[in-house]
Order: structure tokens, then sequence, then C-alpha cells
């Protein structure tokens, strides 16, 4: 055994875990990391949230047991390596419901013990609020005034391969990461273009529970006397709630369009799947 990629086998609910050299652990369809800063922990409908950001600056999203949100000391801003079971949660199909009969399977954070150590270089967003890592392909980015908003692909992101996750918050550490954990686009968000007179619009959806996050770029004549004007930003989509829009301030980078959709598989999660488009 190459004492470079050195593992440790242990046991979790009856199945082999591995821990790699990377700080990853596997254990069938798991593979989550184990080492990293807590940059957020919040609460949530179907468990706590952990935003881990590793040593290498990438930022995932973990599902965790309650307690780990309420642990004192609070691991927010700390050092953590975290062990996992696989566990239930509500599904997303609930929509919030608490009482609600359906559960998913995951990967489970159910203790995380707190390093004392150098505090690695958190990445910030740029000018263009991207809170992507270097190793990321940057699909959309922007500022909303005093937040950020990215939506950051593998660079080897397809139709069967890599991941997309929406991220959003204040400059140092996205607040919010979807999906939880790294899924191939066509299972992350649904998307598609739109045709105006005079223009065009595309947008893409990310979804928790009964909450939609959607991202979009557009260009329509829309001013006061017919000229063109350009929109972007952010959409929050609740139930039974007037929809949120966060306008795009400044420098506004995106690949949102039909080339980029085709590519790694981004549709309309069916074909009456509809989205608004804040326009002026």
């Amino acid at each position: 055994m190459n004492r470079m990629q050195r593992m440790i086998v242990a046991s979790v609910m009856g199945m082999p875990l591995i821990v790699n050299a990377q700080g990853a652990t596997q254990s069938g369809a798991m593979h989550q990391p184990t080492k990293g800063r807590v940059m957020n922990a919040v609460v949530g409908d179907r468990a706590c949230y952990l935003a881990l950001q590793d040593d290498l600056g990438r930022v995932s999203e973990e599902y965790a047991t309650f307690e780990i949100c309420e642990q004192k000391p609070s691991v927010i801003g700390q050092r953590v390596v975290l062990t996992y079971k696989m566990g239930e949660v509500n599904s997303q199909s609930c929509g919030g419901d608490p009482i609600c009969a359906q559960h998913d399977r995951v990967p489970l954070v159910v203790h995380a013990r707190i390093l004392n150590g150098p505090k690695p270089k958190v990445p910030t967003p740029d000018a263009s609020g991207r809170f992507c890592a270097n190793d990321e392909r940057v699909v959309f980015a922007c500022k909303t005034g005093e937040k950020a908003v990215s939506v950051c692909a593998s660079r080897e992101a397809s139709q069967t391969s890599g991941y997309l996750q929406y991220r959003f918050g204040k400059p140092g550490a996205p607040e919010m990461t979807l999906p939880a954990t790294r899924l191939i686009p066509p299972q992350a968000a649904t998307g598609a273009t739109e045709t105006y007179s005079g223009g065009g619009a595309a947008w893409l959806r990310f979804r928790q529970g009964a909450t939609r996050y959607g991202v979009y770029t557009g260009i329509g004549r829309w001013g006061s006397k017919g000229e063109t004007r350009e929109v972007a930003g952010v959409v929050v989509e609740q139930p039974r709630v007037a929809n949120r829009n966060l306008k795009c301030v400044g420098k506004v980078t995106s690949l949102l369009g039909p080339d980029w959709f085709e590519k790694v598989g981004i549709q309309r999660q069916s074909p009456d799947e509809s989205f608004e488009l804040p326009v002026p």
C-alpha cells in the first residue's frame, strides 16, 4: 500500500468507510469531505446545513444532525474533522412539511471535532462577486448589493459528470450552497432560454424544499421609449409570497445560453416550466 495513498478503514452503519489522504470519505456512493473550516451552520427544514471550505478553497454544503448547529462552542469559523453516518432526512418532495413520511438517505455529519491550527486563506469574491474556486468554471456571478451570487461548475462538467452549485452570501464565504451535495448539472438545476421581440433571456433555477432560486440574464426593449435594456440578477420564489428580485450591481459574468445548456444537459423540468423574468 502506497504511503501517500494510505487509507484507514472503519465501519459506518455496517458499510466499509475509507478515509483517504485527500481528506474525503467513501462509503458506497458517499464521498464527503472530512476536514475543513465551517463557514456557516444553518438550521434548515431537512437538517443542519454546514458550509464547509476545504484547504484548497473549495466549498460544499453538508447535511448534519441538528445538534451540530447547536454545538457549543460553535463550529462556525472553526477548522473541524467531521464524522459521517448514513442517515435519513425529510425528502425534498415534502416541501418543508415536518410531518411528511417521505425520507431520503444521505451521508449525515454526526460529530464535528474542532481542530487547533493555522487558519487557511479564505477566498473572497472579486469585483464580479465570484465565490468559485480557481479550479472551477464561473457560470454566473455578480454582486447584489452587500451580498454576491455565483453559480460554479467543475471544469469537466457535462451531462453525465462533474457538478453545478449555486452559492450566495456576504463577501468572505457563501451563506448558502445549493444543492447540498455535488450533483451533475441536470440533477442540480433546471433552465432554458426565452425569446422576446427585440431580445431574449436565459435562466437557471435551483431548489431547496418549496423555495426556488433562479439566476437570469436578459435583453429587450424595456425602456420607457422602447430603448434596449439589459437585466440580470436573482429571483427568490416562495409559495404564497411575492417573488423577491435581487438585481445585479456592476459587472456580470454569465455563460447562460443554449450552447452551455446543451453541453451540460440543462433543460426545463417539464415542458410547461416557465420563468417570470423581472423587467424594468
